[in-house]
């Protein structure tokens, strides 16, 4: 740099010496004699280089001045328009093929998935809430509301159609709005995502079907068996049959309690174990005589459960949840449960005195024909 500015202080100087000279008109100094001398005069080391009358910073040594590159650039990113040839533009890739195809919901509801054609707007949503839903319906703002099922178990997935005609090669930019029920408050709500995605073509020529609703009978089909108790308890197996309700109940409350009584309520059928379950330890409890509705229907009832601390002697109770479908009587060859195998050799006992009602119960309760004295 010292030497730069030397070179500079020395062209300056000679300048001055020739405009001093009163016989020398700089003014028929042409500019190719100006060069010569600024050339003999300035000298400028690397990384600099030559630039008019002085010197400027060539970093990568391109013979190009490193501030000169820099205006290039940005002047070439200015304008996307501008960047990309009016041929390429007319063969479809614009730049509005550069937006971001994105389809975003609020937390509670996932977009999995979505696609745009020239028939409608197709989404995959999931839910995940940590509850089931119902009653949902799916409206995607210019193109309409969404056919798909109308209840979503919690974790559960569908896809969503709506059906409209939309120009392929476009960019299709809206909202989605989801409004639904929470089955066990009854209470409706609404989320609001978005969608961005351009338009492609409809994979076949076929006419989409319009929206039509699902019927109302399929609601239930959609949601998730489950048996549910509140913390301390947890329901890890079940099965309902039209006249038994059994369920396997874990204790992990961190203490030992004696359960005193499991009532399903809208089965009116209840059990009184009177047994000690160990912390950690569990149980199948098995409830008779039930009314829990017809094989292959779907039944849905609350579980009481009345326990005591042992260490306290304090009585509590917890209202848990199952929702299930009824099936069959098991066969003779099933595996039965300890519990459900000793009810079953007391009423072979019975039947093979002659106790009619007990014969009776083992074909009703277990599928088990009469058997003979």
């Amino acid at each position: 740099m010292k030497k730069i500015m030397i070179s500079m202080i020395l062209t300056s100087i000679a300048i001055l010496l020739l405009a001093g000279c009163e016989n020398i008109d700089l003014s028929k100094v042409s500019d190719e004699d100006l060069a010569r001398i600024s050339e003999k005069a300035i000298v400028c080391n690397d990384p600099y280089i030559r630039y008019a009358s002085g010197c400027c910073l060539d970093h990568n040594d391109n013979k190009i001045c490193d501030k000169d590159e820099k205006k290039e650039v940005k002047a070439i990113f200015t304008s996307v328009e501008e960047a990309i040839p009016e041929e390429i533009v007319e063969e479809g890739i614009g730049p509005d093929k550069f937006l971001p195809s994105t389809c975003t919901m609020p937390s509670g509801l996932v977009c999995l998935d979505h696609k745009a054609d020239t028939s409608g707007i197709t989404v995959v949503l999931q839910n995940a809430m940590g509850y089931d839903i119902k009653n949902i319906n799916v409206w995607i703002s210019g193109c309409g509301t969404a056919r798909g099922v109308i209840a979503l178990a919690n974790g559960a997935k569908n896809t969503y159609k709506t059906s409209c005609s939309l120009t392929a090669g476009s960019q299709f930019v809206s909202t989605i709005d989801v409004s639904y029920t929470i089955v066990d408050t009854d209470l409706s709500h609404t989320k609001t995502g978005s969608i961005s995605t351009k338009v492609e073509r409809a994979e076949t020529a076929e006419e989409v079907p319009g929206v039509e609703p699902i019927p109302a009978e399929e609601v239930i089909e959609e949601l998730a068996e489950r048996c549910i108790m509140p913390s301390g308890l947890a329901c890890i197996g079940y099965k309902t049959t039209p006249t038994i309700f059994t369920v396997v109940i874990q204790n992990g409350m961190g203490y030992d309690i004696k359960v005193d009584s499991i009532n399903l309520l809208n089965g009116g059928c209840v059990v009184l174990p009177n047994q000690i379950l160990y912390n950690g330890e569990k149980m199948t409890y098995v409830l008779e005589d039930c009314n829990t509705g017809t094989v292959g229907s779907k039944f849905e009832s609350d579980i009481r459960v009345v326990y005591t601390i042992l260490d306290t002697l304090l009585s509590h109770v917890k209202i848990g949840n199952v929702r299930t479908k009824v099936e069959g009587v098991e066969t003779a060859e099933t595996q039965w449960s300890e519990t459900q195998q000793a009810t079953i050799d007391r009423f072979k006992e019975e039947c093979e005195k002659g106790n009619t009602e007990a014969c009776s119960k083992l074909k009703t309760l277990f599928g088990i024909e009469k058997m003979q004295p």
